[in-house]
């Protein structure tokens, strides 16, 4: 197979005749076959509205990969048509190590098969769920990554739209990479788009407001949101009210609240890309000038032994992090990440994204 090759073919029903007489579906085939490369269904790996994911197995490469499937039957027009073809084309065009790349993509008259890298260590989102929230030092190793991943995608013009927890993954040594980029578009940086789309609580407020937005400036402030989430375990801002959330931006009652421990350069470097006004907001290349940012990791700790340090530490540190309690704030108080308050977040999510986030219900595939 041909990495990054769209494959197309029809799904059609194969009958036979029983005894009876009786004309009835032969054993249902996979129309990943077709790639000739022998994949075998492992497990599911979630499911959305209009799309299931699977963990698929590939014996001609023996390797695992991930497949989404998305119904076409089901499926809102506009995602059809425009955000999907979208999706593919930047998956083929771009390729970098913090990113998650697609293998390979199979059109048929019923569905749409995206087959991409197999990440077996979750997200972020659960990641944060099971920490209560991270350290400095650990929230730094992975924003570098994400602004190294963010800094590519920029150079090439691509914005991404819809960067959230949910959406940065972990490969076998804990490093991340960015996926999902059925909201992302060409942007170049003084380009105005339109589109009003994102998730709920990571969308910057100028594309809630439906303005013109420039998607660069966006998506730094998407980036802000999931630095807040890592080191705070909640959003930054988030009510189930739509107005509320925007004045919440806008008309703060008070500084936004960071863990006890948060020092205060990087609260600084954080309310650098939550600046409500895009044009105020800063650029990827003053990020990269933050003394925040360029600050080597605590080597005086036992969790870590230096600014590069080898990923069996680091999966020694998430082992060890798992019998740890969370100090001094509580992951589940206002918008928390805590896994069996997720459904109820996602559901108060869908239930108040407005005409001006429509894009979120396509995306909710």
């Amino acid at each position: 197979m041909d990495v990054g090759r769209v494959h197309y073919t029809e799904e059609t029903v194969d009958l036979e005749r029983k005894e009876n007489g009786c004309w009835i579906p032969r054993k249902k085939q996979n129309p990943l076959d077709c790639l000739g490369i022998g994949i075998e269904v492992v497990e599911d790996l979630g499911k959305g509205h209009f799309s299931k994911v699977k963990r698929v197995h590939c014996k001609k490469l023996n390797k695992d990969f991930a497949v989404k499937i998305i119904s076409k039957q089901n499926v809102p027009k506009d995602y059809l048509e425009v955000f999907l073809p979208r999706e593919i084309t930047i998956l083929q065009k771009i390729g970098h190590e913090r990113l998650v790349s697609m293998e390979g993509a199979l059109i048929t008259n019923k569905h749409v098969f995206l087959l991409t890298e197999y990440l077996p260590n979750g997200d972020l989102q659960q990641f944060i769920s099971t920490q209560g929230h991270l350290s400095e030092e650990e929230s730094r190793r992975i924003f570098h990554q994400l602004l190294d991943a963010v800094t590519y995608i920029h150079s090439i013009d691509i914005v991404h739209r819809d960067i959230k927890c949910d959406n940065i993954y972990f490969d076998e040594d804990y490093n991340i990479k960015l996926g999902d980029f059925g909201l992302a578009c060409v942007g170049a940086d003084c380009e105005l788009l339109t589109e009003a789309c994102g998730s709920y609580g990571y969308a910057a407020p100028e594309i809630m407001e439906g303005e013109p937005y420039l998607g660069k400036r966006s998506d730094l402030w998407s980036m802000g949101v999931v630095l807040y989430a890592m080191l705070c375990g909640r959003l930054p801002f988030f009510d189930t009210t739509f107005d509320i959330l925007l004045d919440s931006i806008y008309n703060p009652r008070e500084k936004l609240r960071f863990h006890t421990k948060v020092s205060r350069d990087c609260r600084h470097f954080v309310r650098s890309m939550l600046n409500p006004d895009s044009l105020e907001r800063i650029e990827v290349h003053e990020l990269k000038a933050m003394d925040w940012l360029n600050k080597p990791i605590d080597t005086s700790t036992a969790d870590y032994t230096s600014p590069a340090a080898s990923m069996h530490s680091y999966t020694a540190l998430v082992n060890s992090r798992n019998r740890r309690q969370s100090v001094a704030i509580d992951p589940t108080v206002e918008h928390g990440f805590a896994e069996h308050h997720q459904s109820k977040e996602d559901a108060s999510a869908n239930a108040t994204v407005s005409d001006v986030l429509k894009a979120l219900a396509l995306r909710s595939a």
